[in-house]
């Protein structure tokens, strides 16, 4: 439940800015999963850029002793990558798009509020 509501903020805080929701818990049988999957494109210098986003979302309380971005250690990310390879494999239509790892990184403050920072491009 918790964890859900630090999704669900983090989302708000990608479709605020744009950001399209591709599939939100994916997983793919034993691997784990991934929270958020998310694309996004601009066009610059009259070409379009695509990227497709596979973001981490942490939820801690203000008291914690690791940050958010802390508890996303190297198997984790690897596990995350190797899951998009898997996602990427089983949808061709976004194997051209640039791929981004973020992490959402969602602090519960004292008073019941959410603070998020999107740290694009974590790993």
């Amino acid at each position: 439940e918790i964890g859900a509501a630090g999704e669900t903020a983090a989302l708000k805080g990608y479709l605020e800015k744009g950001y399209c929701l591709i599939a939100r818990n994916w997983h793919y049988k034993r691997f784990g999963e991934i929270d958020l999957i998310l694309s996004d494109s601009y066009k610059k210098d009259g070409k379009m850029h695509n990227f497709i986003i596979f973001c981490e979302v942490k939820l801690r309380q203000e008291k914690s002793l690791l940050t958010p971005v802390e508890s996303v250690n190297i198997t984790k990310q690897n596990r995350i990558r190797k899951l998009a390879e898997i996602f990427i494999d089983l949808n061709p239509q976004y194997e051209n798009y640039n791929v981004r790892f973020d992490i959402a990184e969602i602090n519960k403050t004292n008073s019941g509020t959410y603070r998020i920072q999107i740290l694009s491009d974590a790993f």
